[in-house]
């Protein structure tokens, strides 16, 4: 899941909180016009997106754990890079 669709269709569920959470949530959160539900929902779609964020990093840093440069890679790379810097004029 990379982008979590526009909702189409709601569950209603029920949460306990410590009073001074929701407290919290309504004087620093909830503003503009917004319900608590929305807001509510923002803060659990922002978690996943940044639960979904974390789980790419350690795919990659994974990847890079299991499949680390070679020496033949790394001479490549810098060869390149020296090939596409000599192309600009500075």
């Amino acid at each position: 899941m990379s982008e979590l669709e526009p909702m189409t269709t709601s569950t209603r569920f029920t949460v306990s909180v410590p009073t001074r959470i929701l407290e919290a949530l309504d004087e620093q959160l909830v503003k503009n016009g917004d319900s608590r539900s929305a807001v509510v929902c923002r803060l659990i779609q922002e978690a996943i997106h940044k639960a979904e964020e974390q789980a790419d990093i350690e795919r990659y840093i994974r990847g890079w754990q299991e499949n680390p440069m070679t020496a033949e890679d790394v001479l490549w790379d810098e060869q390149t890079a020296a090939q596409r810097l000599a192309e600009h004029p500075w």
